[in-house]
């Protein structure tokens, strides 16, 4: 039952941002180029520092590495990383993004704090997700333009539940986390091969096993979004590594 409920409620509702790495030491060496598309180290970094009642649209990041970088956001979020769709009667989807290209030969990993703590009034199957996208379009599901990513759906029953796949990539996979509160979520994208792949982690939890493209996404953007849920991101981070990294390498090792 929970994962048709998760496989049908996932075509009409989910959608957003968006997921998952982890936040690399500031100590590494950031060599990044102009474009952003290259690097090693930490690309982007966000803790959030701004208001509650000032827009996420516009606003700089904690770590950008001379990148020109703001976010291009939905006007849900605001600079503190939350977004709080309680007001709303109608099921809406809001987005953030900052541009970015990956290149052959990294690992890529992308993560976040996240935290869905409720759904909109009317609404069910309300999410807060992250991920790598293949297109910048505000106030759309977050899940049609996305590589991998992964969604932390509003707790049910005492559990979130945590959903991860990607276009190109055979899916939804979804399970339940028993933990109240904060999820940390995360992902991990290796460009190095002909064929990428991508592994997935919540609170260090391996999510199934390594998903290999039969086509590679063109990603443009990482992101975080929503489907009409009020909580909030915290400590939003894209690292780039050229050689394996042993705070990833055993993600995504364990079976389904």
């Amino acid at each position: 039952m929970l994962f048709r409920s998760l496989t049908s409620s996932y075509g009409s509702s989910p959608g957003a941002i968006p997921i998952a790495i982890g936040i690399a030491s500031a100590s590494l060496a950031a060599l990044v180029v102009a474009s952003g598309t290259a690097s090693v180290g930490v690309i982007y970094q966000d803790n959030f520092s701004g208001s509650s009642s000032a827009p996420l649209k516009g606003a700089a990041l904690t770590v950008h590495n001379g990148i020109s970088a703001t976010w291009t956001a939905d006007t849900v979020w605001k600079a503190n990383g939350s977004v709080d769709e309680s007001p709303s009667s109608s099921a809406s989807y809001g987005n953030a993004y900052l541009s970015f290209k990956p290149t052959n030969g990294h690992i890529y990993t992308l993560s976040a704090d996240v935290n869905a703590t409720a759904n909109a009034p009317g609404t069910t199957n309300s999410w807060i997700g992250l991920g790598f996208v293949t297109s910048e379009a505000l106030g759309k599901p977050f899940y049609e333009n996305a590589g991998p990513f992964i969604l932390d759906y509003v707790p049910n029953s005492g559990s979130h539940i945590v959903t991860y796949t990607g276009l190109g990539l055979s899916g939804p996979h979804g399970y339940p986390y028993p933990r109240m509160g904060e999820q940390h979520l995360r992902m991990a994208l290796d460009t190095r091969g002909a064929r990428w792949t991508v592994r997935f982690a919540d609170n260090g939890k391996a999510l199934g096993s390594v998903y290999t493209y039969t086509t590679n996404p063109a990603i443009i953007a990482v992101s975080f979004g929503t489907f009409s849920a009020t909580g909030q991101v915290r400590r939003f981070s894209l690292t780039s590594s050229s050689a394996p990294d042993p705070a990833t390498r055993g993600v995504g090792s364990t079976s389904k």
